[in-house]
């Protein structure tokens, strides 16, 4: 059901970063973030008495105002060709990046009282190399996102699994203004598993739902023009 009373959440952050340049378009970064949300919005079940319940005790589902909340976190990243850290390696542009991620919702009880889909970390991992003497480009990525528990209220709680997503690439560059792409996305193709749960003791009610959902490999072939 809606809520016509619902307030817009309002929020102030303070960043600080760091970034070190390296040769050949190379980078190296760290940013500190917190951020102090007033009014935050999430969907609650809590039994009611609604007017078009026929005077029935229903479970409702609102968004609502539930107070206040904090987040942090940590990011950090490096780009960099492999060849100029070590000598006579192959040229090879590398990429990765780090995320920590920490929160609390006032008013929630612990553990788990974070924000809504924010897990503990995540990181990702690519890189590309242009194989020489050819005009073709190959190159890859992988994310992780751990599986984590999220404490919606005193009686509900939802979770999701960890995920694991890799993708490669090979590019043929015909001309500067043509190439040919042949992309495969999640090459580990996994079944992924969300959860919640609703435990209320005062109205002698426990319920809990388990979806466990497939995924599939993508290949894709592409021709890429410049107009």
């Amino acid at each position: 059901a809606g809520n016509p009373n619902l307030r817009p959440e309002l929020a102030t952050g303070i960043d600080l970063a760091a970034e070190h340049y390296l040769p050949e378009n190379g980078l190296l970064s760290a940013n500190l973030f917190q951020r102090w949300i007033r009014g935050y919005m999430r969907s609650e079940v809590a039994p009611e008495f609604p007017s078009w319940g026929n005077g029935t005790q229903r479970f409702v589902a609102r968004q609502q105002n539930v107070g206040t909340a904090v987040t942090r976190g940590l990011e950090l990243e490096a780009k960099f060709r492999l060849s100029t850290l070590v000598a006579n390696a192959p040229q090879v542009d590398l990429r990765a990046n780090a995320s920590l991620f920490r929160s609390h919702v006032q008013g929630v009880p612990g553990p788990d009282s974070r924000i809504d889909q924010q897990p503990d970390w995540t990181a990702n991992l690519g890189a590309d190399h242009r194989l020489p003497g050819t005009p073709v480009t190959l190159g890859g990525r992988v994310n992780l996102t751990p599986g984590y528990t999220t404490r919606v209220s005193a009686e509900q709680t939802s979770s999701v699994n960890g995920k694991v997503v890799g993708d490669a690439f090979a590019v043929w560059t015909v001309n500067p203004s043509l190439q040919v792409r042949l992309t495969a996305s999640n090459l580990d193709a996994r079944r992924y598993t969300t959860g919640n749960g609703f435990d209320d003791a005062l109205a002698d009610t426990r319920e809990s739902s388990r979806t466990v959902a497939p995924t599939y490999r993508n290949l894709q072939l592409r021709l890429e023009f410049k107009l």
